[in-house]
């Protein structure tokens, strides 16, 4: 998991000049300030302000980016502690990943019906994005994962469908849409909500939203899509989300016609081939039985 970038970036607002980031970092000025710029050409927009004296300041975009940073930056920590903790736990532990799009549907009634029959197993989640959770299955991290995916075609995998997801397009309540404008018209003229590169939604996201189509008055990153549809909640403008996140007393509009249709499947997954585990297989059994 790579964060170098976002680290970078945390530098300078700490350090307040290019220079003394760099000196901090052990790099050279000129490639911090060769991944300033392309940050900032991802991003749509200047994340520091130059002023005198080679100081920096931190714009309202800049802003948010640090704030998605710090989040990309911890999720990085708490992976390798979870990694850790669980390398030396494992005799009645049954180790869970579940993805952050699917995580909020899924992990509470799973938990509930496994302590119910498996009492006497400790069951840990493990919250990553689907783009890691395959590899953390296939190197022995994990037991069990859930995860999003188009397609699963690995040998040692075994897989079960637990539904389909789709995205639907969620706008803040305060940029009011009319039917009588083309859609992406309007959006022209609405703050995006991307997100980070390296998590699994960010390449799906269809091409006439992208930030060099779109080109948004202003764009935001975030690490998950439940984090996009609290920001869209906020105020931030518009961004894609799964269906199932969408609460049905929700204040924002979702619009799932006039766009094209993105879909996936939330899937458990297995090894074929895991080391003989106690009840391993049959609570792969019972969750590929939960009507989600």
């Amino acid at each position: 998991m790579n964060t170098n970038n976002y680290e970078y970036m945390l530098a300078i607002a700490r350090e307040g000049t290019i220079l003394k980031a760099a000196e901090k970092l052990n790099i050279s000025q000129s490639a911090l300030s060769q991944a300033l710029a392309k940050e900032e050409k991802e991003a749509g927009g200047l994340l520091f302000e130059r002023t005198r004296g080679k100081k920096v300041t931190v714009t309202q975009l800049g802003e948010l980016y640090l704030r998605t940073a710090e989040s990309m930056i911890r999720i990085k920590e708490e992976t390798y502690e979870g990694i850790e903790r669980l390398a030396h736990d494992t005799s009645r532990t049954i180790r869970i990943a579940i993805c952050n799009q699917a995580y909020n549907s899924v992990s509470d009634r799973i938990l509930t019906i496994l302590k119910e029959q498996f009492p006497d197993i400790n069951i840990y989640f493990y919250r990553s994005d689907s783009s890691q959770s395959l590899q953390l299955l296939k190197n022995g991290s994990v037991d069990l994962a859930i995860l999003a995916a188009r397609q699963i075609s690995d040998s040692v995998i075994e897989t079960a469908l637990l539904y389909h997801e789709h995205l639907v397009l969620a706008v803040s309540s305060g940029y009011p849409l009319s039917d009588d404008v083309p859609l992406m018209k309007q959006l022209k003229k609405i703050p995006f909500i991307y997100y980070a590169r390296d998590t699994f939604l960010e390449p799906l996201i269809p091409e006439e939203l992208r930030i060099d189509q779109l080109k948004p008055p202003a764009v935001y990153k975030s690490p998950s899509a439940e984090e996009v549809l609290r920001l869209v909640e906020n105020g931030y403008g518009a961004g894609m989300v799964p269906k199932h996140l969408v609460k049905e007393d929700h204040d924002y509009t979702v619009i799932e016609t006039d766009l094209p249709v993105i879909s996936y499947d939330i899937m458990i997954a297995i090894p074929k081939y895991s080391r003989d585990k106690e009840n391993l297989y049959d609570i792969f059994r019972i969750i590929k039985e939960l009507k989600c």
